[in-house]
């Protein structure tokens, strides 16, 4: 299964993402993160509130190690696009519309 959002690509097989063509390079957490706000996106819900994300089971964390994490995958982003890949909107996060 392979999910997608622009340039944004996650393939079940490997469990990689790929921005642009580049590998992204995440820790597990963040990689769960990621795929939540993907799986989300794809079930037509926008935004993630924070209680919702930490209560998944894979990323079983407090608001502030989300954060974090969303911090460092934004990093990570905007090393190879140039651009945040996850923003924070009415209570929760969100993908980025434009990469």
């Amino acid at each position: 299964m392979i999910l997608t959002h622009r340039f944004l690509f996650w393939d079940s097989n490997t469990n990689q993402f790929h921005l642009l063509g580049y590998h992204l390079s995440l820790s597990p957490k963040e990689r769960e993160i990621l795929l939540a706000l993907m799986e989300a996106r794809a079930d037509g819900t926008d935004i993630l509130s924070i209680e919702t994300l930490s209560q998944r089971k894979q990323i079983n964390a407090s608001a502030r190690s989300i954060s974090v994490h969303v911090c460092s995958i934004n990093k990570k982003a905007f090393d190879i696009s140039g651009r945040k890949l996850i923003q924070f909107s009415d209570g929760g996060y969100t993908l980025a519309v434009a990469i």
